[in-house]
């Protein structure tokens, strides 16, 4: 996040591969420390990065704790709406709107979001958001496609969705290619300024697969 709010590509090169001022300031200095995998790009797909980026802003560009508090709370109030939007998604489709508990008390997304601020919840609320395009009165796929591209670039799991969602709204059949005309854009052009050095994040995925 901070990589990018000072204009540099988070894929260009692995952390330890990155240049500090001298003297390091001590922010940054706590921050390489935390690293997991410094010797690996981020694996993380280009709205991850966004998000990374707003909460380094909202922390005042600080690297420090107080920075990662900042996406924890950007994280957490995106995974609340993903709450809500999920209520609404159950009261349009005639279910009991109880069964949203099954997440919103769930500890684990309470844990990771929250707690550990990953990014997991703010893919979901994306994918929700889909659905809820998907399925009003008047269905909108093509920003459909485009809020799956959004999900599919926080964390990959809602593409692998995406088929089965489109597949069992029967109505919708007609709309499939707005919904994959959207989704296609959607990928283009959110993912067009991290290009080339996005392929970098690749490696790390492929790293990840082989070996975790």
């Amino acid at each position: 996040g901070l990589r990018l709010l000072h204009g540099h590509n988070p894929y260009a090169l692995a952390p330890n591969q990155v240049a500090l001022p001298a003297p390091v300031p001590p922010d940054l200095a706590w921050l390489r420390v935390q690293v997991t995998f410094p010797h690996l790009p981020t694996i993380y797909p280009p709205v991850a990065q966004y998000l990374y980026a707003l909460g380094a802003g909202l922390g005042g560009m600080s690297a420090a704790p107080d920075g990662i508090v900042a996406l924890k709370a950007v994280l957490t109030l995106v995974d609340l709406a993903g709450c809500g939007m999920l209520l609404c998604l159950l009261r349009r489709l005639e279910r009991p709107m109880t069964l949203a508990a099954l997440y919103a008390w769930h500890p684990l997304p309470v844990l990771e979001i929250a707690g550990s601020g990953h990014v997991d919840g703010a893919g979901l609320a994306l994918f929700l958001l889909a659905m809820l395009l998907l399925t009003g009165r008047r269905p909108a796929p093509f920003l459909a496609g485009l809020a799956l591209a959004a999900a599919g670039l926080v964390k990959l799991f809602p593409l692998i969705l995406a088929p089965a969602v489109v597949l069992a709204l029967p109505r919708l059949h007609g709309a499939i290619r707005r919904v994959g005309l959207g989704l296609v854009l959607g990928l283009v052009g959110l993912t067009a300024p991290f290009l080339p050095d996005v392929a970098h994040g690749l490696v790390s995925l492929d790293a990840y697969a082989r070996e975790w």
